[in-house]
C-alpha cells in the first residue's frame, strides 16, 4: 500500500516537473518572437560586447550577420574590453565590421583593456571612444612555448622525433630550438606584425615619428593614446553613443539593443553560468599566434 503511494506521488510530481518545463520553454518562446518583431518594426543601434580573449567568433559573426541589412538598424557601438587573441579571430572580427562600417556608422567603446587584437577590432570604427586610464596600444604579434627536455631526461624519457624537414613542427617542446628554427618562426611574427601596423597606418593618422613608439609592443593609457592619435576622444559608453546618435541626426529616444550579451532573464536563473563549466576558454587548447597584451608575474 505504501509503495503505491509512493509510486504515485512520483509520478505526479514528474508531471508537473514536464508541464513546469514545457511551459517554461513556451515562455521563452512568446519572449523571444516578442523581441523580434520589436527589432523589425522599430530603429534602432545594436551594441557588440567584444569581451575577454578573442579567439572563436562564430557565434557573433552569425550574430552580426543576421542585422547588418536589416533596414532598421541605424549605427553600431562596440564596447571593446579585451586584452586581445589570436592573430586571425581579430583580423576576422575586424573586417566583418569594417565591411559595415561602409553604410552603417560604428563606434567603439573602451573599457579597462583594449589592447593588441582587441584594438585591432577597434581600428573599424569611424571614431573611437575610451576612458583616460583604459590601457590599449601593444600593436604586436607573439609566440610562446617551452622546452622540457631536461625534464623528460630527468623521468627517463627519450622522445624519438622523425620529420619531413628540420623545420617541420617548429617550435616543438621536446627538443632544443636551433637559430635557424628561431629565425624562421621570427619572419612570421614580423610578417604578422607588419599586417596588423598597416592596418593602424591606414585607419589613423599617424605621425611618422610616432610610428617606431607604437610598434614596439608597449601599452599605452588613454590620454597617451589619444596625444599619439590612437584613439579619438576621451569619454563613456554614453558619449560614444550620443556622438553616434548626433552623426546620424537622431533626435528623439532610440533602442539600444545589445545583440551578444547574456539574456537577462537566463542570467537571473543562473542558466547562463552553465557555458563557464564547459568553455573551452583556456589558453592550452586556443591554436595560432596571438596579438594579446597580458602582464606576466615573475
Amino acid at each position: 500500500m505504501e509503495n503505491l503511494f509512493l509510486k504515485d506521488y512520483f509520478k505526479k510530481k514528474k508531471i508537473i516537473f514536464i508541464r513546469g518545463f514545457f511551459f517554461f520553454i513556451l515562455i521563452m518562446i512568446t519572449f523571444i518572437v516578442i523581441k523580434k518583431v520589436t527589432l523589425k518594426n522599430n530603429d534602432f543601434i545594436a551594441k557588440i560586447n567584444v569581451e575577454e580573449i578573442i579567439f572563436d567568433n562564430k557565434d557573433l559573426i552569425e550574430k552580426i550577420e543576421k542585422i547588418e541589412n536589416d533596414s532598421a538598424l541605424k549605427g553600431i557601438v562596440v564596447s571593446v574590453n579585451s586584452p586581445g587573441g589570436t592573430v586571425v579571430a581579430s583580423q576576422e572580427l575586424y573586417k566583418k565590421l569594417k565591411k559595415i562600417s561602409e553604410k552603417k556608422p560604428i563606434v567603439v567603446s573602451m573599457k579597462e583593456v583594449a589592447a593588441s587584437g582587441g584594438y585591432m577590432v577597434a581600428l573599424s570604427a569611424k571614431k573611437i571612444f575610451c576612458y583616460e586610464g583604459t590601457l590599449t596600444g601593444s600593436i604586436g604579434v607573439i609566440m610562446q612555448t617551452a622546452n622540457i627536455e631536461s625534464l623528460l631526461k630527468k623521468i627517463g624519457v627519450q622522445p624519438i622525433i622523425i620529420k619531413s624537414g628540420k623545420l617541420k613542427a617548429v617550435p616543438n617542446p621536446v627538443e632544443s630550438l636551433e637559430s635557424e628554427g628561431k629565425e624562421s618562426i621570427k619572419k612570421i611574427i614580423d610578417n604578422m606584425h607588419q599586417q596588423f601596423l598597416k592596418l593602424v597606418t591606414q585607419n589613423r593618422k599617424i605621425k611618422s615619428e610616432h610610428i617606431d613608439m607604437i610598434s614596439d609592443g608597449r601599452i599605452f593609457t588613454g590620454l597617451q593614446a589619444q596625444k599619439l592619435n590612437l584613439i579619438d576622444e576621451i569619454g563613456s559608453e554614453k558619449d560614444a553613443i550620443d556622438w553616434l546618435k548626433k552623426s546620424l541626426n537622431i533626435q528623439e529616444k532610440i533602442e539600444i539593443i545589445e545583440i551578444n550579451r547574456d539574456n537577462k532573464l537566463l542570467n537571473s536563473l543562473n542558466f547562463s553560468k552553465l557555458k563557464n563549466i564547459f568553455s573551452t576558454n583556456n589558453m592550452v587548447f586556443v591554436n595560432g599566434l596571438f596579438a594579446l597584451w597580458y602582464p606576466s608575474y615573475e
